[in-house]
């Protein structure tokens, strides 16, 4: 229970860390574009995504770990 609870309060951190970083960013790389393109949304929506590819990847690994390596519950 410890080991679950730790890795959550890990994963929640780094989740927030993430998100902050790619916001950040991806904002400072909006002020260079021209206003009135496609260029501004397009660099925002793939920002948002990867950060999400980059936390679903995180969390997947978590999983793996609690399952395999600590045996902590078990994924059907």
């Amino acid at each position: 229970m410890v080991y679950a609870m730790s890795l959550s309060l890990v994963l929640v951190l780094a989740t927030i860390f993430i998100h902050f970083w790619m916001l950040r960013n991806t904002s400072r790389l909006l002020c260079r574009c021209a206003p009135g393109t496609y260029a501004p949304t397009l660099m925002a929506v793939s920002g948002v995504f990867i950060a999400h590819l980059i936390e679903v990847a995180l969390y997947a690994a978590a999983y793996a770990l609690l399952e395999h390596t600590l045996e902590v519950g078990e994924l059907l």
